[in-house]
């Protein structure tokens, strides 16, 4: 998999080095377009939607740009689906005569450019005539220089006329992250005098090169990669496509660009969208028709299909249509095949120990960007990374997805082998273990874990002193003391302290669905059912008069030990907080002792101080420096139903476009 099999890469070459992102695509033989979005938090860079490989002349688009009196000058230039769409792709400053040279270049070195006729003479009339947008100019740009590829006020949210004549519209999700940004960058303008209009070097001009251009699917189109990224493959060679000795597949190939030492190819966004919808398409493609010979037992063909539409129904409604997808990661149908695998576990092992989640604490670990700095050839003390700013931390880290990922993932596998699985066994002796990583809205990624291990005990109401022991040795769930274990203290202060945000009041009718502020206890405490004794009604009076008392104190406990809450007072005792709630503390714990269904309820200890912090494992938090939750799992239905699909929930964009296709299909009827 290296240069003796024609994967070799080429050195990029002054000429191409130096343009910018719409530089790059006005010189590209193919448009890729894709719907690339900015996530929240982060910054981080996520894709919306299908992307559309459109051919395009790129001397055509060249020749018709003005160009200004000086080779150093510069014109502001949206690129557009359709001229008059309102919106566009790209928005950013070109230098035509850069643009010139780099086709020169390629048409001189590239076998893919040997074709094209250059001819600088030919300006469009209707391009030099120096007409500007309405209410755009550079003194509208702020001080940053930053300006949206879309504004959210006059792109997405608008009921623009290329959002109801766009045909990828339908296979995309409403916008509502802030568009990717572009920088312009800081040319010296040069005016021009023109017969109608003097340039000011503030126009800004338009240009479709793929209007009317009908788009080619990847799979057919032969050197689609080396002519949409030419300046990644300067010479033209060595694509995705080309013949080897040795035959890779997509993922194979993919991997060794990804991890090529120059990171030319890791940090581009494009380029790692365009890598993904690739393997899946090459995925898709492969088996589709062995899965329909399988489901239907005998060969599909398109008319086939599209004579007999009730046939299609049919395979639609008893989800047979998506069986090929469970080689998909991120399907509906691989999450459904990964969640029959975890319940055979269940069913098979029993109920697992722990339900574990680790975070990505990215912005927060230094050595991440000390890996960043040392692939760029710098070398970053502790105190320049702690120096940096947060725009300064997303900016490296978005520019390096790949080294984040691996990054991530090598912490888990390290923390498996090196704590999780080592002989001081800090949750338990681990025999089996399922996982799941899925990527937050941020952007980052997120790790679930199922674990079974060999020395829990059962939960019975024989041996709840037994099981209470084993938990209390294994979880904490307090803030420690500042001065004994400052260590501990800011790491638990960190990662484990709980704040209320918008996932917290996902459902409406409910404050917090991760149920913060915790109770406060003296010991850990697994509340038992009524006994079956009591009649309907004598239970119903107990839970009513349970469900009071305690939502007295949660109250008070999310008036007065919220640290974001104005009245947060840090130093209140159990007794303050119970007396503010007018609870005895007998009835409270009277409260506690009692399960509100049928089965068993665990409140651990925990202080007044603590009562938003998270569940945590000293071994884990310490190693791991980043959110650990460790909760304890008890209970065979709770397990199945909420555990097992909340393990294999789907992609949200996958669901999204088997939904479409259902509606279709329903509409045929």
């Amino acid at each position: 998999q290296a240069v003796h099999n024609n994967l070799y890469v080429d050195e990029i070459p002054s000429a191409l080095s130096g343009l910018e992102k719409l530089e790059q695509i006005l010189i590209a033989q193919r448009i890729v377009f894709e719907k690339i979005v900015v996530m929240p938090k982060g910054q981080q860079r996520k894709i919306k939607g299908a992307i559309c490989n459109v051919p395009v002349e790129c001397e055509q688009t060249c020749e018709i740009l003005p160009r200004p009196s000086s080779s150093s000058g510069i014109i502001l230039l949206k690129l557009k689906r359709k001229l008059e769409f309102s919106g566009h792709v790209y928005f950013q400053a070109v230098r035509p005569q850069l643009l010139m040279n780099a086709l020169q270049w390629l048409k001189n070195n590239n076998l893919l450019y040997k074709n094209i006729t250059i001819n600088q003479g030919n300006i469009d009339t209707s391009m030099s005539l120096l007409q500007p947008h309405e209410n755009n100019s550079v003194s509208d740009i702020n001080d940053k220089d930053v300006i949206d590829i879309e504004s959210c006020s006059n792109g997405f949210d608008d009921k623009a006329v290329e959002e109801d004549e766009d045909p990828l519209n339908e296979h995309r999700l409403p916008i509502s992250e802030t568009c990717l940004q572009s920088l312009i960058p800081d040319y010296p303008v040069t005016a021009k005098k023109n017969e109608n209009l003097l340039s000011v070097g503030n126009e800004i001009y338009n240009i479709a090169p793929g209007e009317n251009k009908h788009p080619v699917s990847f799979m057919t189109d032969k050197h689609c990669e080396e002519l949409a990224f030419p300046t990644l493959f300067p010479l033209g060679r060595f694509g995705f496509t080309h013949q080897r000795d040795i035959k890779l597949t997509p993922v194979k190939y993919f991997n060794a660009r990804l991890l090529h030492y120059s990171g030319r190819f890791a940090t581009n966004p494009e380029y790692l969208f365009f890598a993904q919808f690739i393997i899946e398409q090459k995925k898709v493609s492969d088996s589709i028709s062995i899965a329909m010979k399988k489901v239907t037992a005998q060969p599909m063909t398109a008319s086939s299909i599209r004579t007999d539409k009730q046939r299609l129904t049919n395979l639609i409604f008893k989800d047979q249509a998506y069986l090929f997808m469970r080689q998909i990661p991120g399907s509906p149908s691989y999450w459904q095949k990964f969640m029959y695998e975890v319940v055979a576990m269940v069913k098979q092992l029993g109920i697992p120990t722990w339900f574990m989640t680790l975070s990505c604490a990215d912005l927060r670990w230094p050595e991440l960007f000390q890996i960043i700095a040392r692939t760029q050839g710098i070398n970053m003390t502790d105190e320049q990374v702690e120096a940096l700013s947060y725009f300064e931390r997303c900016s490296m880290l978005n520019l390096n997805p790949v080294v984040v990922a691996k990054h991530f993932q090598y912490r888990v596998e390290t923390f498996f082998k090196e704590v999780l699985m080592s002989r001081a066994n800090p949750i338990g002796k681990i025999i089996y273990y399922a996982l799941r990583i899925e990527f937050q809205m941020r952007g980052s990624p997120h790790l679930h874990a199922l674990i079974w291990t060999s020395d829990c005990p059962e939960l019975t109401h024989d041996n709840i002193q037994h099981y209470t022991e084993f938990v209390d040795k294994h979880v904490q769930a307090y803030l420690p003391n500042e001065k004994a274990e400052p260590k501990l203290h800011k790491l638990v202060a960190t990662y484990q302290k709980h704040t209320h945000s918008k996932t917290c009041r996902k459902y409406k009718n409910i404050p917090c669905r991760f149920n913060f502020g915790q109770f406060f206890t003296r010991k850990t405490i697994i509340a038992v059912s009524l006994l079956d004794d009591l009649s309907e009604e004598q239970k119903s009076c107990v839970l009513t008069r349970r469900a009071d008392i305690l939502r007295a104190v949660k109250c008070t406990i999310n008036e007065f030990c919220d640290p974001s809450s104005p009245k947060y007072k840090s130093n209140l005792t159990a007794e303050d907080i119970l007396r503010s709630a007018g609870v005895s503390e007998q009835n409270y714990y009277w409260a506690l002792a009692i399960s509100s269904d049928s089965d068993f309820e665990l409140h651990l200890k925990r202080p007044p101080d603590s009562c938003f912090i998270n569940n945590y494992f000293i071994a884990g938090i310490k190693a791991f420096a980043a959110n650990v939750d460790l909760q304890p799992v008890f209970n065979y239905y709770k397990c199945i139903t909420y555990i097992c699909s909340y393990f294999s929930k789907d992609e949200t964009e996958c669901s999204q476009a088997i939904t479409n296709a259902a509606k279709k299909a329903k509409n045929v009827i």
